[in-house]
């Protein structure tokens, strides 16, 4: 009876195995925990190495620019793509207001150093709605007096902010968040919280979608 002989990988072979196989698992895991910590609230790209809009720590102008509707393109303004859809260009830089940004920053900054620090299911702000022009607010629903357009020369003051991936704890760290730095305008929806600081409105309000 012949035993047969078990052979063992060529140094050629394990070398192939490592170059075409483990290190692009490798480069894939690397890459989605950077996407993770940094790339996913637009972050790092935008700050560390575009170097726009670095009078906020976590928020650039373009966050809060109004999609373009057809009627805003008739009209001869630039747009662009973002996320599969149409924003003209500069418009929150235009006409979204800076110390509603600035607090939302403030906000953003007390879940960074009071949760993301600490937990690892982090919570992020991602812009739903900034500014709005009024045929894009029109579209949308939106009332004639909305914090998201820009009214009697002021700058538009409301934002939609994502929520529906965070559970309810979660939904309930931003709100607090959100109340911390002076918000009191603050409207639930299942997939979002809207929150704005336009004393034009009623103050305090609190409202469901």
């Amino acid at each position: 009876m012949t035993k047969k002989t078990v052979k063992t990988p060529s140094r050629a072979t394990i070398t192939k195995i490592t170059v075409f196989v483990i290190l692009p698992i490798v480069l894939v895991l690397v890459v989605f925990y950077l996407y993770r910590q940094y790339f996913f609230d637009n972050n790092f790209i935008n700050k560390t190495i575009l170097r726009k809009d670095m009078q906020f720590k976590y928020f650039t102008f373009d966050e809060f620019d109004s999609k373009a509707d057809k009627e805003d393109i008739d009209s001869g303004l630039s747009w662009y793509y973002r996320n599969k859809s149409k924003y003209l260009t500069d418009s929150g830089k235009n006409n979204f207001s800076s110390d509603t940004i600035l607090m939302l920053d403030k906000a953003r900054d007390i879940i960074e150093k009071e949760y993301n620090s600490i937990g690892t299911n982090k919570i992020y702000f991602v812009v739903n709605s900034g500014y709005r022009t009024d045929a894009h607010n029109k579209a949308v629903g939106g009332k004639t007096n909305s914090a998201h357009r820009n009214k009697d020369g002021a700058k538009a003051k409301a934002v939609d902010i994502a929520w529906s991936k965070y559970n309810n704890a979660q939904k309930e760290i931003i709100k607090e968040a959100l109340k911390r730095v002076g918000f009191n305008r603050i409207g639930i929806a299942n997939t979002f919280i809207h929150v704005d600081n336009d004393l034009t409105l009623p103050n305090p309000a609190n409202w469901t979608y």
